[in-house]
């Protein structure tokens, strides 16, 4: 039996095949979210940005981002008084001149990074073109 005559996997769930870069959602007014599987302890969602940022926000879980392709950037808001080794010998991390408590994160493709549950961030740029393609990871 060959790869493509496998329609179901041992639990009775259809298996689907997505490629990453099918870009046939994309729309340049709005991100474009698919939740690609979910469960109790994980969910795994691909995201498609062409110029959208984001509100601050704080996830209750942790979240493991990947970015696939474009460039963008995403702005941290940090208490001075607050050490995290990591993040402060990341050289990809610029001050923020403006507001001294943000620190801004830029990512090209293929960069990686975790954002730990409960720290204050936001999208502050996605790249049009290419457009941004995200691969999000929430876990406990």
């Amino acid at each position: 039996m060959g790869i493509s005559e496998i329609n179901e996997i041992e639990n009775g769930n259809k298996m689907e095949k997505i490629n990453i870069f099918d870009l046939k959602d994309l729309s340049e007014r709005k991100e474009v979210v698919k939740i690609l599987t979910e469960n109790e302890n994980v969910k795994i969602e691909k995201i498609i940005s062409t110029g959208q940022v984001t509100d601050w926000q704080e996830s209750d879980k942790n979240e493991f981002v990947i970015l696939i392709q474009g460039n963008a950037e995403i702005e941290y808001y940090r208490n001075r008084s607050c050490e995290d080794k990591n993040f402060n010998a990341n050289e990809n991390i610029i001050e923020n001149i403006k507001n001294t408590n943000d620190m801004k994160l830029q990512l090209g493709k293929g960069d990686t990074v975790l954002i730990k549950k409960g720290e204050r961030h936001r999208v502050s740029y996605t790249s049009k073109n290419p457009c941004c393609i995200w691969i999000c990871i929430f876990f406990d």
